[in-house]
C-alpha cells in the first residue's frame, strides 16, 4: 500500500485493488470508482503543500485531486 500523512492528521491508504482510505479520528472512509476514482489501484499519494489537497496517481496513469 501506499501511504500519506496529511497537513491534518489524517491517514490515506492507497490500496492496489480496493481503492483509497482515510483514516481518521472520526473513522473511515473509503473512496473508489463508484466514488468517481479511474482506478482502484493506487500507486502513488502526496498532498500539496499549504493547499490541504491530496493528489493520487492510480495504475490507470490518472491524477486524481482529493479535498481532504
Amino acid at each position: 500500500p501506499t501511504l500519506c500523512r496529511d497537513s491534518r492528521s489524517n491517514l490515506w491508504v492507497g490500496t492496489l485493488g480496493a481503492g483509497l482510505i482515510k483514516v481518521s479520528r472520526d473513522g473511515q472512509l473509503q473512496l473508489a470508482t463508484a466514488d468517481g476514482l479511474a482506478d482502484d489501484a493506487i500507486l502513488a499519494l502526496t498532498e500539496s503543500p499549504g493547499s490541504g489537497v491530496l493528489w493520487a496517481g492510480t495504475l490507470g496513469g490518472i491524477l486524481h485531486r482529493i479535498s481532504g
